[in-house]
């Protein structure tokens, strides 16, 4: 009997172990964080006709993502975008670079990271707002977002995301108007890595200010001096000037503006463009592809230059058709980005198999009928001379 009762004792005590450890099992796994999409654009103070911008990140919540499919609604009655692009996206694989539709209120974007990633602030893509409508205006992350892990199958993981809310007031409401005359536009980037400030102070009026690439950063409650500002030898990056202001007196500080500088100093990413002929693509004659990156601003745009003698001209496209005939021996392709920094690749033709012989054949012919058109030319004025007696 004594034994039976033991043996019930340590029976129980098993059992409340293991319902112990699912009821611990159940609640780590109900209280496991989801992965998250972020903003640091939240309560900002917006007006008609002032553009803002909004930068996108993702916490992993210790987890390896891969791939990111994202769609964001917006509220285009009083707002709509001005740009969408990768910057400095930790994205490196892009199945659909940041897209927008005014339309339609909307912003897709389809990307990857080679390998995975695990972090707490993933750059995702940034976006220029503009205010059309006084009023409340929303981004909200539609339902069809899906975010796949870097586990071997691609299993997808729950996608959490805030709505971001924005008040839109009149424009004739801004308290005051922040100028630099090295950035004039927000909306620009600039190589220029020296910032200069101005401000016209109301009568009666204290400020305070500060200068910070964390828009979450404000200005403290000392009174600074009415005078223009200059920043210099700046690292690349968005740099926000705030501005707060207070009557004399005892009274709180409130935020008066905030001016918004972008500095690009850096050129793209070197690259390596390829030549390459294949029966699929473009009737088997040869062709070239390249692609780079550019971390800070973006990519604007690539040109191209076929031969010594060519000229560059802007192309959208990635892969081009090598001509029949260029004068020379190279392809150069230059990329570059918004802030006006370059950077060129060179390729030699001799690289595509026949394509060098053909380059030096083409070459040879016009120089042996060069000399052609000079001995004619020479043999004739002499005929001249002679006919004539010049």
């Amino acid at each position: 009997m004594r034994r039976n009762y033991k043996n019930l004792i340590n029976n129980s005590k098993k059992f409340l172990l293991l319902v112990l450890s699912v009821i611990c099992y159940l609640l780590s796994a109900t209280t496991a964080q989801a992965i998250t999409l972020y903003s640091g654009a939240a309560n900002q103070n917006v007006f008609v006709d002032h553009t803002f911008l909004v930068e996108w990140y993702l916490d992993t919540q210790d987890q390896e993502v891969n791939t990111l499919s994202l769609k964001l609604n917006f509220s285009n009655e009083n707002l709509e975008v001005i740009e969408a692009t990768p910057g400095n996206s930790g994205l490196n694989l892009w199945i659909k670079t940041p897209t927008f539709s005014n339309e339609k209120g909307t912003i897709e974007l389809i990307g990857g990271v080679t390998g995975g990633v695990n972090t707490k602030k993933l750059p995702i893509f940034r976006a220029v707002f503009k205010p059309i409508a006084e009023g409340e205006a929303k981004i909200v992350m539609d339902e069809t977002s899906t975010l796949l892990l870097s586990d071997g199958v691609g299993t997808e993981e729950k996608l959490t995301f805030n709505q971001l809310k924005f008040e839109i007031h009149p424009a004739d409401l801004a308290p005051i108007e922040i100028i630099s005359p090295t950035h004039p536009n927000p909306d620009h980037w600039y190589k220029q890595n020296k910032v200069l400030i101005e401000f016209l102070p109301k009568p009666n009026t204290e400020y305070s200010y500060g200068f910070s690439s964390n828009l979450e950063v404000f200005p403290d409650d000392v009174q600074d001096a009415v005078e223009d500002v200059i920043y210099e030898d700046l690292p690349d990056g968005i740099y926000y000037f705030k501005l707060n202001s207070k009557t004399v007196g005892p009274v709180p500080w409130e935020e008066a503006a905030v001016f918004r500088v972008q500095i690009d100093t850096t050129p793209p990413q070197e690259f390596q463009p390829y030549l390459a002929a294949d029966p699929s693509i473009f009737a088997g004659k040869p062709f070239i592809s390249f692609n780079t990156r550019d971390n800070i601003s973006g990519v604007d745009h690539y040109e191209v230059k076929f031969g010594g003698w060519g000229r560059w001209e802007k192309t959208a496209d990635s892969v081009l058709q090598v001509p029949g005939f260029i004068l020379g021996q190279t392809i150069s392709i230059k990329v570059v980005d918004a802030a006006g920094n370059e950077q060129i690749s060179t390729i030699n033709l001799n690289e595509l198999p026949n394509q060098g012989f053909f380059q030096k054949y083409i070459l040879w012919v016009i120089i042996i009928m060069a000399c052609i058109l000079a001995v004619f030319g020479y043999l004739l004025y002499r005929f001249l001379r002679k006919k004539y007696a010049i």
